[in-house]
């Protein structure tokens, strides 16, 4: 069933320097985002293309965190200003989520406690 108070989803995903990766979670969750999955990497690009994308190092985070779609360009304002992302910090960005299985699974994913039901 739709439910018009439901937001779209989007996944953001964020790479930054592994000793990073719990500020970027700290401001992730003072952000309200309530869901996040760290996963640790080590990059493969050569020395141009990582000094490009500002991935200098390569023992990386892959952050992953979900977002309703009219939170997450103030959550990016703030990785940019915050944590310098897109200067040397990290890069980020957004991909949809299209499909979830029902209405309670979105809202369970964006934290939102569905209204009691009247009887």
């Amino acid at each position: 069933m739709y439910d018009p108070s439901i937001k779209p989803l989007k996944l953001m995903v964020m790479i930054t320097d592994r000793n990073r990766a719990k500020k970027t979670g700290a401001y992730l969750d003072k952000a309200g985002c309530k869901h996040q999955y760290a996963l640790l990497g080590a990059g493969t690009a050569p020395d141009d293309i990582s000094a490009i994308l500002g991935v200098g190092e390569t023992e990386k985070a892959v952050i992953l965190a979900l977002s309703d779609a009219e939170k997450y360009p103030a959550v990016f304002d703030g990785l940019r200003t915050e944590l310098e992302f897109g200067a040397g910090g990290g890069i980020a960005f957004v991909v949809p989520v299209n499909s979830v299985g029902n209405v309670e699974v979105i809202m369970h994913m964006l934290g939102v406690r569905p209204a009691a039901k009247r009887t």
